[in-house]
């Protein structure tokens, strides 16, 4: 029996001192931003795929919902975004009953593939309301997080 429990710990300090401290890994997708200087986050992220292009899902259960858009064949490295090209982010909220969708018209998107099975990075951009040019947003530090990608 006392061979059995000094194995057990023995074998277990082995394997909790070989884990990599300076690695961590988010226990739940995440998304987290500044709209306008206002604190938005959501765990709840989607990784979506339709022919050669991948969408990035983040509804908020308190409103709004994010999309940043890439092709499927993303790699780690830094992207510029706009409202047409491949490269391209959404904010939607629903505000007073109306429906708002912001595209991006420039902003910057940087990915990370590290570590394996894990898609992170961030992002920030300037938005214009689709049916109103001049309503305009500002998305700053911008982060997210997903697993199994």
């Amino acid at each position: 029996m006392k061979k059995s429990l000094l194995f057990a710990f023995t074998s277990l300090a082995i394997l909790f001192s070989s884990c990599d401290k300076g690695t961590t890994y988010p226990f739940a997708p995440s998304l987290y931003a500044t709209i306008n200087k206002v604190n938005w986050a959501t765990n709840s992220v989607t990784l979506n795929s339709s022919g050669n292009q991948f969408s990035i899902n983040a509804p908020n259960p308190y409103g709004g919902n994010f999309v940043i858009n890439m092709p499927s064949n993303i790699t780690a490295g830094t992207y510029a975004l706009s409202q047409t090209g491949e490269y391209n982010a959404i904010y939607t909220n629903d505000l007073n009953g109306t429906l708002n969708n912001f595209y991006s018209v420039s902003g910057t998107l940087v990915i990370a593939l590290s570590p394996p099975g894990q898609l992170e990075g961030t992002f920030s951009f300037t938005a214009a309301n689709i049916l109103n040019a001049s309503d305009v947003i500002t998305v700053n530090n911008g982060v997210f997080s997903l697993n199994n990608f």
